[in-house]
């Protein structure tokens, strides 16, 4: 916010936008509550002295100012009435009244010249003691009801902002104490008395935040480009530069750290700041006692940031190398996976699993669900996901197509076919096995199907056969097996099946 005390002490408030280019040093009036009598296309008369300009359009209203070009060779002060008549105006009574204050804007000079109306006809306006320098392509502003049309400050500022303020002799900060309409007040004693003809500002500054998280009512914030770690005044997240020597005040610490930060969080009592190598942990309840503590260790990877998610008091990420479960140390537990690497990650829980969604190098994507207490992964599909939200039981994710989709719904319309694939079977000992048989039990209930396949060493993959549910329910399935080291099996189908039993008949060869 800028204003301007420079017409006849008026206070004119004008929003701080400067546009280079035609016309050079452009200000903008700041929205005054009156409604313009210009609008866009308007097509006006102007008389300045022995100055006419005809039929000559309004090309640009900005709140209630509006600019209109005219074209004027050489240099002329010019004094004395001016006036301004709209072609098809219906009645300049209904915005203006003898007597209204008014500004005549001088792009030259960059400056508003007072005046005031001084007669009114249904179409003409006229204002007296109009000075100002017009030079070519020069435009004029007519800005109507400065009086008493300031902007409430209130919509602003806030009592308890710490503001600073530039203009004059003035370069200080200040905490407000009140706000009356366009009045600001604080303390005695702040200000030197001055008159001012030019701008001040005022101005409640926030630092550029790249990763910003909520803790113990205060937010929290880390920027990249000073290196720096930011804290709010407590329950006010608007102002990060208060420090009055008070247990409520905000605070910042700088971190001389290699690499950008990657992500934060609040975590129990402290609040966590990650890099992808490093870990800065803040503890304590307010400034003058918060402490920073550093770790290397595997941090969160660039990117992934929307990995993080708390479950039971373990925080869930995706480092460089994979997902991670961090208590007071991470732990890597997708280990599984294999060498495969993944980006973009973004992840939520639901109380029980921790889902993830991410895409390795190759752009293809990929959904994955962690069970807590089983700990295994399952993979449920190959959406990407741009977010998820938790509304009590139930977790959502939004994908890039605008689709939003709930987490471990129970009940579907119809049946999905899904894959289980298990590890490599050993046998922990040494030389050749030959299985005679593999035997496994099935659970189905009647309509459901799988097909088993199998994989010896390192061959292929073979189908060794189809099932289909009977009334019974459980069905037993044997399958033979080559001489082999190690073998794989994969079980895939439509419809509610459950594994009852793996076992396995083998003897073991003289051979390695």
């Amino acid at each position: 916010v800028q204003w301007n005390n420079s017409i006849g002490g008026l206070d004119v408030v004008f929003a701080s936008h400067i546009f280079e280019g035609y016309p050079k040093d452009r200000v903008f009036s700041a929205e005054c509550g009156q409604k313009n009598p210009l609008v866009l296309g308007d097509v006006v008369d102007l008389s300045f002295g022995d100055v006419v300009i005809t039929d000559t359009s309004v090309d640009t209203v900005i709140f209630d100012t509006a600019y209109v070009p005219y074209a004027y060779s050489g240099y002329k002060e010019i004094v004395g009435n001016g006036t301004v008549k709209r072609k098809d105006w219906d009645s300049l009574k209904t915005a203006f009244s003898v007597g209204d204050p008014i500004a005549i804007f001088d792009p030259k000079k960059n400056a508003y010249i007072r005046t005031t109306v001084s007669a009114l006809t249904d179409t003409t306006l006229t204002f007296a003691d109009a000075v100002s320098d017009f030079t070519e392509e020069g435009r004029v502003a007519l800005l109507s009801n400065l009086a008493g049309t300031l902007p409430d400050l209130g919509e602003k500022f806030k009592v308890g902002d710490v503001v600073a303020v530039k203009g004059g002799s003035n370069d200080i900060s200040f905490r407000i104490d009140a706000i009356e309409g366009n009045i600001l007040r604080a303390g005695s004693d702040i200000f030197t008395a001055e008159d001012v003809e030019g701008v001040i500002s005022v101005e409640r500054a926030i630092p550029t935040l790249d990763y910003i998280c909520e803790s113990n009512n205060r937010l929290w914030g880390c920027s990249n480009a000073d290196r720096t770690i930011y804290v709010s005044a407590l329950g006010d997240p608007t102002n990060i530069y208060t420090y009055s020597g008070v247990s409520t005040d905000s605070f910042a610490v700088a971190v001389g750290s290699e690499e950008d930060f990657t992500a934060c969080i609040g975590y129990g009592d402290a609040v966590l700041f990650f890099k992808e190598m490093k870990l800065h942990k803040i503890l304590g309840s307010y400034p003058a006692q918060y402490s920073m503590y550093s770790y290397d260790i595997e941090g969160v990877q660039k990117g992934c940031h929307k990995s993080m998610a708390i479950m039971d008091e373990v925080l869930y990420y995706k480092g460089i190398h994979g997902v991670y479960a961090f208590t007071n140390s991470p732990t890597l537990i997708s280990s599984n996976f294999g060498e495969r690497e993944f980006d973009r990650a973004v992840a939520g829980v639901d109380g029980d699993t921790y889902y993830v969604s991410m895409r390795d190098l190759t752009g293809k994507r990929y959904l994955f669900a962690y069970e807590r207490l089983s700990k295994m992964w399952v993979l449920e599909d190959d959406l990407l996901a741009l977010d998820f939200a938790r509304v009590g039981r139930d977790l959502y994710f939004l994908t890039e197509g605008g689709e939003v989709w709930l987490c471990g719904a129970d009940d579907t319309e119809e049946e999905c076919e899904w894959f289980v694939q298990f590890t490599p079977f050993y046998e922990t000992m040494d030389g050749y096995k030959s299985y005679s048989r593999l035997k496994i039990r099935l659970d189905m209930p009647k309509d459901s199907y799988v097909a088993i396949d199998i994989k010896t060493d390192n061959g292929v993959w073979r189908e060794a056969g189809k099932i289909v549910g009977q009334r019974q329910g459980v069905v037993p399935v044997t399958i033979p097996i080559n001489r082999c080291d190690k073998f794989e099996i994969r079980i895939r189908g439509k419809g509610k099946c459950t594994v009852l039993s793996v076992l396995r008949e083998y003897s073991i060869g003289g051979g390695v």
